[in-house]
């Protein structure tokens, strides 16, 4: 009894252990980021107009529903969208329409792809608010920013960004920062860990806290598949991330159940679990 209660403590911290900051997202939300973008100032105040961002930078999210046109400049300074009150439409010529399709923006260019062309409108939300990857508030690069490579414990301001609109011909700028933050340390999550573990081999093999133990390991478990539940599935080998970061937890369920089955089947089947001022007792014979 006491090494499977001691097996399942292991099992738990071990499925407890990769949840702290550094552990790999499965399930649905957003994914975790040390970019952090923020927008510092909109050069003019419009009544209507919100102008909002993801806050690893990655998507910008613009709504205008005063009663004027907002222009939305691509990245050659030609027309990529037009936003009013009855929906939003965006310039099938600008290169941005295409380039915005990806986080990266390394789609490759159809011809019809000319920042000098005329506009030719087409459609996308019947609503006036239209949100999209814009190239110009997050890391562009496929490596760490220099400065983070040189040191990845610290803080760095990555850049200082800038978009463009303009407001019923009227030209302002929506202003913002990009700024790495370090992971935290993972040395609290494994402390916590090592901690179960050794708590768990200490009162594994006292008979009173035998139920006691196995009902906190299931309530680890159950918690760390709803950690697991809700976080994001990686897009590249979604199958060998969910199955490695789920296994240590389905182990850890599996020897729970065994260590309550054996608790179950050990006195609990022939006495009666007591709690007293001295803890969780056994007795065949219980006062009433």
């Amino acid at each position: 009894m006491r090494r499977a209660l001691a097996m399942a403590g292991v099992a738990v911290a071990l499925a407890v252990i990769p949840a702290g900051p550094a552990s790999a997202h499965v399930g649905g939300g957003p994914e975790p980021s040390n970019y952090a973008a923020v927008i510092t100032s909109v050069s003019r105040v419009v009544p209507g107009l919100d102008v909002s961002l993801s806050a690893d930078g990655e998507r910008l999210r613009v709504t205008n529903d005063g009663a004027g046109e907002l222009l939305v400049p691509g990245y050659s300074d030609e027309p990529y969208l037009r936003i009013e009150a009855d929906g939003v439409q965006r310039n099938t010529r600008s290169p941005a329409t295409y380039l915005n399709v990806s986080l990266s923006g390394d789609t490759e260019l159809p011809p019809e792809a000319d920042p000098s062309a005329a506009p030719e409108w087409t459609s996308v939300s019947d609503t006036p608010t239209y949100e999209w990857h814009d190239h110009r508030t997050h890391w562009m690069g496929s490596q760490l920013p220099p400065a983070v490579q040189a040191d990845p414990t610290a803080e760095h301001l990555i850049a200082s960004w800038e978009v463009p609109l303009v407001y019923d011909g009227q030209p302002m700028l929506v202003a913002g920062t990009l700024t790495w933050y370090p992971p935290p340390s993972s040395l609290p999550s494994t402390v916590l860990g090592v901690g179960l573990i050794v708590v768990g081999l200490a009162v594994a093999g006292r008979a009173r806290w035998q139920r006691p133990l196995v009902v906190l390991l299931g309530l680890a478990v159950v918690a760390e598949a709803g950690h697991l539940a809700t976080s994001p599935v990686p897009a590249e080998s979604p199958v060998y991330a969910v199955t490695a970061a789920a296994l240590p937890t389905v182990v850890a369920a599996l020897l729970t159940w065994a260590s309550w089955r054996s608790v179950r089947g050990g006195p609990a089947r022939w006495c009666t679990w007591r709690v007293s001022p001295a803890g969780w007792s056994c007795c065949r014979v219980c006062p009433t």
